[in-house]
This record gives C-alpha cells, sequence and structure tokens, in this order.
C-alpha cells in the first residue's frame, strides 16, 4: 500500500511539475506576437495595411565553441610552461579533426597570486604560487565537427564550455533574398486587394521593416547551477560540496514556421539560424466624402451673419448694423 501511494505521489509530482515547465513555455513562445488567426489584410476603405512576413532557415557557416581553464602553478615561469605545453598538445590532437593552429585563440582572462592565508605575519607573505584563467575559442566548420572537439578538451581536462555560436560569413545574398520575397508577397496581396474593388490610387505609402535573428543555441533547454558563487575552477574534482542545476525554458522556442508567410529551406532538420524579416505597408487615400464635408462646413461658417454690439454713451449695448442704420435692442 505505502509503494502503491509513493508511486501515485511521484507520478502526481511529475504531471504537476510537466505542466509548469509547459506554462511557462507557452507563456514564451511568441515569435513575432502570432495570434491564432493572423491578420494579413486590413482596410476601412481608405487606409490599407498589408504585412509580409518571411522566414529563412540557413545552415551556419561554421561554429566557435569556447572553453575556460585556469591553471596553477608555484611560479609564474611554470604556469607559462604548462601553459605552452598543454596549448600545443591540445592543438596538435585537435589538428586530427582538421583544426588549424589559427583556428584556435587563446585569450587570457587574468594571472593572480596565490597567498597562504594561515600565516599570521601578513608583512612578509610572499605569494606561493600563481593562477592563471583563461578562454579557449576554437572554429569547427560544421556541426559534426563539435562532437569530436568537445571530446578532445575533455580528453586534456578542459571542461568548461561557455558558449558555442553559429557563425554566418555572408548576409547579403540572405537578406536579398527576404528583401525580394517580401516584394513579391505584398504586390501580391495588392492585387488581391484590387480584385476585390479596391484601388492604389489617390493616396500615399507608407512602411515599416523589421528583422530579428534567432541562434541555435538559443533554442535549446539550458540547465544553469543554482549557487553560482560555489562554482570555481579551483573546486578540486572529489568536493563533496553540492552544486544544484535547475532547468531553464525562459528562452527556448520551437522553430517558428506558423506565422510567415514564405519559409526558406523550411525542410532542413539540423539547427539553424532563423532570420525573421517583416515588412508593414500601408497605403492611406483621401477621404473625399469628408474632405467635401469639411469644405461644405468652413463655407457655412465663412458665410454665416456677423452681429457687432457696442456700448453707447449711456452705457447701455447696442446692436450696429452694418449697412448703417442704428437699431436699439
Amino acid at each position: 500500500m505505502k509503494k502503491m501511494l509513493l508511486t501515485i505521489l511521484l507520478i502526481g509530482s511529475s504531471w504537476t511539475f510537466a505542466q509548469i515547465i509547459n506554462q511557462r513555455f507557452n507563456s514564451n513562445n511568441n515569435n513575432f506576437n502570432y495570434t491564432t488567426h493572423q491578420q494579413e489584410i486590413e482596410t476601412d476603405g481608405y487606409v490599407t495595411n498589408l504585412t509580409a512576413k518571411v522566414i529563412y532557415n540557413v545552415l551556419p557557416d561554421g561554429y566557435h565553441i569556447t572553453f575556460t581553464k585556469s591553471y596553477i602553478a608555484k611560479s609564474n615561469d611554470e604556469v607559462e610552461q604548462i601553459l605552452e605545453k598543454s596549448m600545443h598538445d591540445l592543438g596538435q590532437d585537435l589538428k586530427k579533426h582538421g583544426v588549424q593552429k589559427e583556428e584556435i585563440v587563446i585569450d587570457v582572462l587574468s594571472l593572480d597570486p596565490l597567498f597562504d592565508t594561515s600565516l599570521r605575519d601578513s608583512s612578509s607573505i610572499a605569494p606561493i604560487g600563481f593562477k592563471l584563467v583563461q578562454n579557449i575559442t576554437i572554429n569547427a566548420a560544421n556541426i559534426e565537427e563539435l562532437r569530436p572537439i568537445v571530446t578532445t578538451c575533455l580528453n586534456h581536462k578542459i571542461y568548461d564550455i561557455i558558449d558555442i555560436k553559429a557563425y554566418i560569413k555572408n548576409t547579403k545574398v540572405l537578406y536579398d533574398s527576404l528583401k525580394q520575397k517580401s516584394l513579391e508577397i505584398i504586390n501580391y496581396k495588392k492585387e488581391l486587394c484590387e480584385g476585390l474593388g479596391y484601388s492604389f490610387s489617390g493616396g500615399k505609402a507608407s512602411f515599416k521593416n523589421y528583422k530579428q535573428v534567432i541562434y541555435p543555441n538559443e533554442r535549446y533547454l539550458k540547465s544553469y547551477v543554482t549557487s553560482t558563487s560555489l562554482y570555481k575552477h579551483h573546486l578540486s574534482e572529489s568536493s563533496d560540496i553540492n552544486i544544484q542545476r535547475e532547468l531553464d525554458i525562459d528562452n527556448y522556442y520551437t522553430l517558428d514556421l506558423k506565422s510567415a508567410d514564405f519559409i526558406f529551406n523550411s525542410e532542413i532538420t539540423k539547427p539553424v539560424i532563423q532570420v525573421y524579416y517583416q515588412i508593414d505597408y500601408a497605403y492611406t487615400k483621401k477621404n473625399e466624402e469628408a474632405i467635401a464635408a469639411a469644405k461644405e462646413e468652413a463655407e457655412a461658417f465663412k458665410n454665416r451673419e456677423r452681429v457687432y454690439f457696442i456700448v453707447n454713451d449711456e452705457g447701455e449695448l447696442e446692436r450696429l448694423d452694418l449697412k448703417g442704420a442704428r437699431k436699439r435692442k
């Protein structure tokens, strides 16, 4: 009976947690603020709004994967020797996977002295060692190279991945395609309006252009250390400090394929850089009826009867006849 109750409680708690994640996911899944029914064409007869939304899924030309690594030694020279040897050995192993020497960049973050704080006489304390922290950025030509690169770094005791950034070498062709397709969609919708009896004449056009770029690493579920202050490089692997990790889905999105008029490369299943491109086009025509009514109102105001009054010598209000005749009120 106890086992059955425990099973029911576990299932119930798992279901509740899943519902919370789904609610958070749905509340954040709002690319382009799309709703169930997309507004594509809107007009009141005088102002017509057209929207073109295009998505371009493009495979990255490469990835920059960045690790962080710290070295501790008794002297600055020893740190430099350890660094030089470790980077040489890492470069030799990465070369087996097609990574050239110029595709590995070392960025030194800090070189800090280490002191023995147990000594009471602080006036003569000298460093007992030095700690060097650096970033190691490696270029991967494609996604297939990421795994062997990570494995090689792990074999060299380089464990901490800071980030993996996808990149595109040339975006001009991409944006030229987005612009051309957006214009085609706007013109198609204008033809639809004209087919329904609307005329794009006697008015003026206005428009706005929006774009947004979503990278692959912005779409994944992420975990993070609850107490980041404990996540230090000088902790030993056998440390018994409990570093809990939590799941973060605030920046998680599925590929948005619902809100677009056209999608380039929608069949790609690999992680892509997704570029959103939107044009809001508005055409405003003159409201001839409103203009005529305003003219009539202005003419009536101009031709209205004007009445003037003056105060005479007796202090009485007297109506002034512009034709020259005076009448007492």
